[in-house]
């Protein structure tokens, strides 16, 4: 936003020294990136009228003309500019003139022709606005004029850098309020009169708001213009606002669009049909033709401003051709609106198309500013004589502003800005900037201006007090006490599983939380399966980033596909991780996994030892050392997961809740990933082995005695599980029996069909003393009975 100082001065009764003001500026919280004097320098610039013009004897593209300068008489000017006329009252530099620091004007001959001067342009004057075209002045401009008399050429531009929650800063009205709170001034008033004719607008318009993202609608008519250049203090204002002058109808439109941060867009009334306005969202597979040239594919929730049989301008953006201001228009019709700041961005973005205006739409202008917007340039109509002003306007508000109230105590402002200020002095504050406060006793409640959308709570209000009371003003302290920062439990157990993983010889990835419907293709996953419920993205990177992850799987397997295709075919990876579930609620749910993942050889060939590859094993043993370290038990059962080999596959239990999956991925699922090896992948719920967890394990005495061992083979049914068959042993009521572990599975013509055996290896010990054989054998027995009572286990 460039801030014109002469344009502020003349909305504002500000009176400061220049340094003063620029350093108020970023003291309220405005960055300024750039300043720049302009019309400075220059001396022999002066107004001239064109008396004559021919083409140059021998360039085709020069003209020869004669200029009348005034008391500095006349001049010969070869030019360049085809536009200028007979008549044109121009800005002209005569010989001595200095327009860079190794340009300056001289007497010289173009293709032997004499040129005594240059026509000026704005960019020679030291402004940020390249044009082809001169500087045409106003038909009763004298002749012979210094240029800084005509007009306040010299003027400084701040160039100030806006974050995106300040939209009310982008007009000079917006920035006059910020700025006069920091020097105590006030706002000049600001003229919305226009003299109109007895015609109400209802008889040459009617408006319709059918789009529900179109929140208010205002307009009026304007008739018999006369569409002609702009005055040249208009002309002034919009370049110093970086802005191109065009003609009378579209610089009024953006100097209120600058001046009161209200975009406006005029319509030739008579290529309008029906005479009627529909402010609607935009049909299946419309298209319009902009006011650049380009014809735009248009979506269902884009806003069109249409009448009865086409659209006429893409709300909030850009007009269409097919209604533009030219120079034959005659009638017009003058919108201001306020549009969903949401709409305007989704489209403008996906349209690639920004304006001035969706700029300002984007960042929520103000709501209740929208007609005096309308009135303020309809006053700029009636100064310029435009044309003849409708009598009313339309004001269709279907959506009206709710206002901000936000409640706070002066005790905790206070607090938090380490001030001791009255509410007196916090409501004079804050007044200021146009909020109003009223206090009882401690507390505060604020009502917010319109043009403030950046403040909803009652920090918000804190940071306007300090900003206008000043940062500097608050005296810094010390604290009365520092504390140093100590993790959470969440984090402790966090960073213990961190640990747990690189010790089990893994090594950590960090994935993108995106995924696409290609990837739950390639894992052969049916429509209905869970990891298919996504959060969907409404403006996704690309399509293969166009969901949140619905689990960490998908994404370590398409990373094991990464580093295989690249010869790196060996590894055990892991990832500690968010996943987002949907559910009706605004938000979805979070939920922390880790992921592991294993492929390739464990071990590699040497001269000692055997290549050996990962199996469904040691995945399982890493999960076992996790789940002892948190000393939870858990089972395992077989699953159905479909991107899982079956048989290979198992569901990870804790206090019967399903907490994870593990197995083999499915070889096709393998193959579609490029991926030759046998890959084993685990995802298990963080918070549920956290939450499970036992931080104090009670301490068991080391034994003194030496240990014994009892093998046993026994034969049960093949639907008994062997995880079953351990519960069953260590569920025996004896206290010598100290390990249980199965060594040998064995089926075959011995065993009757149906049947299986378990080979199964005792540990006995006791801790006062050494063991008999009579305890060992009634201990045995105890749990053959044992055995044989739950599982009909027989001893082989």
């Amino acid at each position: 936003m460039i801030v014109s100082v002469n344009w502020l001065k003349e909305i504002t009764d500000i009176n400061v020294q220049e340094e003063l003001l620029l350093e108020g500026i970023p003291a309220n919280g405005l960055e300024v990136e750039a300043v720049k004097k302009t019309g400075i320098g220059h001396q022999d610039i002066v107004s001239c009228t064109i008396l004559t013009k021919i083409k140059h004897p021998e360039a085709d593209k020069l003209f020869v003309t004669t200029v009348d300068a005034g008391s500095f008489g006349t001049k010969q000017i070869v030019t360049n500019l085809s536009n200028v006329k007979v008549g044109d009252k121009l800005l002209v530099a005569l010989e001595g003139v200095k327009i860079t620091s190794d340009f300056i004007i001289k007497k010289s001959k173009l293709k032997n022709v004499d040129s005594e001067g240059m026509f000026i342009g704005w960019e020679e004057l030291g402004f940020h606005f390249k044009s082809e075209e001169p500087i045409y002045l106003d038909d009763t401009t004298e002749n012979g004029i210094y240029y800084y008399d005509l007009l306040p050429f010299e003027d400084t531009l701040i160039d100030i850098e806006l974050t995106s929650n300040r939209g009310d800063c982008l007009g000079m009205k917006g920035i006059a309020t910020d700025i006069k709170a920091r020097f105590n001034s006030n706002l000049k008033e600001i003229n919305y009169s226009y003299k109109s004719s007895e015609s109400s607008v209802t008889n040459d318009i009617s408006v319709s708001v059918v789009s529900p993202n179109c929140y208010r609608y205002t307009g009026a008519v304007i008739k018999n213009v006369v569409i002609k250049p702009s005055p040249l203090w208009m002309q002034l204002k919009l370049v110093k606002a970086g802005i191109r002058p065009i003609n009378n109808v579209v610089d009024i439109t953006n100097i209120v669009l600058f001046e009161m941060n209200q975009p406006l867009h005029a319509f030739d009334l008579d290529k309008i049909t029906d005479k009627k306005i529909i402010v609607r969202d935009a049909n299946q597979d419309e298209k319009m033709v902009t006011l650049d040239g380009i014809e735009r594919q248009l979506e269902k929730q884009d806003i069109v401003i249409a009448d009865s049989a086409k659209g006429h301008c893409l709300g909030g953006i850009m007009g269409g051709q097919i209604s533009e201001v030219t120079d034959t228009t005659k009638n017009i019709f003058l919108e201001a609106a306020f549009f969903n700041p949401v709409t305007i961005r989704k489209c403008s973005r996906r349209l690639g198309l920004r304006s001035e205006s969706s700029y300002r739409f984007e960042r929520e202008i103000d709501r209740e500013n929208v007609d005096s917007g309308l009135k303020r340039a309809l006053h700029f109509f009636d100064l310029l004589q435009i044309g003849t002003i409708s009598k009313d306007i339309i004001d269709v508000y279907p959506v009206p502003f709710q206002k901000k109230v936000i409640s706070t105590t002066t005790g905790w402002i206070n607090k938090k800005l380490g001030t001791s200020l009255t509410s007196k002095e916090i409501i004079d504050l804050l007044s200021k900037l146009d909020f109003k406060a009223v206090s009882d006793n401690d507390n505060l409640v604020v009502t917010v201006p319109s043009a403030r959308n950046d403040v909803s709570i009652r920090e918000d209000i804190t940071e306007e007090v300090a900003r206008i009371y000043g940062y500097n003003n608050i005296k810094p302290t010390l604290f009365p006490s520092i504390k140093s920062g100590v993790r959470t439990t969440l984090q402790n157990q966090e960073r213990k599983l961190h640990s747990l993983m690189i010790e089990s010889g893994c090594n950590e990835v960090m994935n993108f939380s995106f995924v696409g419907k290609s990837l739950f293709d390639k894992m052969i996953l049916p429509e209905n399966h869970p990891l298919r419920n996504v959060v969907t993205l409404e403006v996704p990177l690309t399509e293969d980033w166009s969901s949140m992850r619905s689990s960490l799987i998908p994404g370590l397997i398409r990373t094991a596909s990464f580093n295989v295709t690249r010869q790196n075919r060996s590894f055990s990876l892991y990832e500690i991780g968010n996943i987002s579930i949907p559910t009706n609620d605004i938000l979805p749910i979070e939920q922390k996994k880790l992921g592991i993942i294993l492929t390739g050889n464990k071990f590699e060939k040497g001269h000692c030892n055997e290549e050996v590859k990962y199996d469904f094993f040691d995945l399982k043993g890493i999960i076992d050392s996790i789940l002892d370290s948190y000393s939870i038990e858990a089972s395992f059962v077989p699953s159905i997961e479909c991107y899982l080999q079956p048989y290979q596959q198992a569901d990870i239990i804790i206090q019967n809740k399903k907490v994870g999956v593990m197995g083999k991925l499915h070889p096709s699922v393998a193959e579609n990933f490029d991926i030759e090896d046998n890959v084993f992948i685990a995802e298990i719920d963080t918070k549920m082995i956290f939450d499970n967890s036992k931080v104090i394990s009670s301490f068991v005495q080391v034994p003194k005695f030496p240990s014994s061992e009892r093998d046993l083979a026994i034969v049960v049914k093949d639907d008994i599980k062997a995880e079953d068959i351990i519960k069953t042993v260590k569920g025996t009521d004896t206290e010598i029996l100290r390990e249980v572990t199965i060594f040998d599975i064995y089926k075959g013509n011995a065993i009757e069909k149906g049947y299986y055996s378990l080979a199964i290896k005792l540990v006995y010990n006791k801790i006062v003393s050494t063991l008999t054989d009579a305890e060992i054998e009634t201990a045995t027995k105890m749990i053959l009975n044992n055995l044989e009572s739950k599982l009909n286990a027989k001893l082989r």
